[in-house]
């Protein structure tokens, strides 16, 4: 239905725009959506390149999906992810609180990713006593770290994406775990720029567009590397905070307002 309704709008002579925020083509197994809209469905990974080569424009969020859907697509522009100061909860004080709270929030595609800081967390949780374990979204995740006391974890339910930013104010450390897979390559910096937003400093994966955001936390690739960025951060205040306002200063570069001459110049260079 979805062919018929471009084919539609082609013949129609409209313009079509196809946005990008995800590799379908590198779904990894694990992933909920292999058997669907994934490699294990090649009906519908073809239904994805036909719409891509019907469109005039493809957006993408990031340069390594451009690379890899740039043979379907006509044209493709890279555009960013970014937010907007119209949601007063982005910059609404965070919950008064004596706890330290090492956060993490994501959906149950990510529950293998979780897995590559782990052992990290639980030590440093278990080593810090003022420190708690911030998991939003996922009950699995949270369950999956039960060696800590549930008076040393926290666990919120998904937000709608307007109330996101309140949930992002209970973490003092955001975890950005990701796998070095093809799938997740392709990923954009949306969690790092939500985290700088609210100033968050972060514990990050290294690929390609966390290195490429750069601002406002720190790297980990190996279970000690997660252990010894945490306790770093967990003991030293003052880098907390200069990287949280790092991280605030390279979001202001993201926010809607600047985004939007781009948008506007890429319509109106369809006509």
């Amino acid at each position: 239905p979805l062919l018929e309704a471009l084919g539609v709008c082609v013949r129609a002579g409209k313009r079509i725009i196809v946005d990008l925020d995800d590799d379908f083509h590198h779904l990894p197994p694990d992933h909920p959506g292999y058997s669907h809209v994934g490699p294990g469905n090649p009906q519908s990974l073809r239904a994805l390149e036909a719409a891509i080569a019907q469109a005039d424009l493809l957006t993408v969020a990031t340069p390594v999906l451009a690379e890899r859907y740039r043979q379907f697509a006509k044209r493709v522009a890279v555009l960013p992810n970014g937010w907007s100061r119209e949601n007063p909860l982005w910059d609404q004080p965070a919950p008064r609180r004596s706890t330290l709270n090492l956060g993490w929030a994501g959906t149950l595609t990510h529950r293998q990713d979780v897995a590559l800081m782990r052992q990290a967390v639980i030590r440093v949780v278990r080593e810090t006593p003022h420190a708690q374990l911030v998991i939003g979204a996922d009950p699995a995740v949270y369950e999956s770290f039960s060696a800590l006391p549930e008076s040393r974890r926290l666990f919120l339910p998904m937000a709608p994406p307007e109330d996101y930013p309140f949930l992002l104010a209970h973490f003092d450390i955001l975890l950005a775990p990701l796998r070095a897979n093809a799938f997740n390559e392709a990923k954009s910096d949306i969690k790092l720029l939500e985290a700088g937003v609210r100033r968050i400093p972060w514990v990050a994966s290294p690929l390609p567009a966390y290195r490429a955001w750069g601002e406002g936390g720190l790297f980990a690739e190996k279970p000690e590397d997660w252990y010894a960025a945490l306790k770093r951060l967990v003991e030293d205040a003052a880098l907390r905070k200069s990287l949280g306002d790092a991280g605030r200063a390279k979001a202001e570069t993201r926010e809607s307002a600047s985004l939007l001459p781009v948008w506007e110049s890429l319509i109106h260079s369809l006509h």
